[in-house]
Parts: C-alpha cells; structure tokens; sequence
C-alpha cells in the first residue's frame, strides 16, 4: 500500500485529509469528508494497522506520518 493503488477512493480521501502537522479526531475527518463516524473509524483504523497513520489510542486521534 506504500503506493496506494490497493486503496480505496474513500480510504484515499480519509488518508489525505489527515494532516502532517497535528492529530485530528474521527470527528473531524467525518465532517472533512462527509462520510459517516463508524466508516471513517474502520478505515483510520486501517491506515495505522498498515503504518501509514500514526495512532494515538489515549486521546482517540490520527496523524499522517
């Protein structure tokens, strides 16, 4: 997936709207990419499991890495 042409198109938008700079929430990746919660959860999930996303599972946030 280091390419990404296995990816979704909803799991690419998630995964570009997860910014360098800072941790956001699932909350906020919804309402960026108008997709529901859960949806955007799974495929968070996903990103961090494959190591493209870094997960932070105290405060329930992601960041690009």
């Amino acid at each position: 997936m280091l390419k990404h042409s296995d990816m979704t198109e909803e799991a690419r938008l998630v995964f570009e709207v997860v910014p360098h700079t800072m941790e956001v929430t699932v909350n906020e990746v919804a309402e960026c990419t108008y997709l529901t919660e859960e949806r955007c959860q799974l495929i968070l999930t996903q990103l961090a499991m494959a190591g493209l996303i870094k997960e932070n599972i105290k405060g329930n946030t992601f960041q690009n890495i």
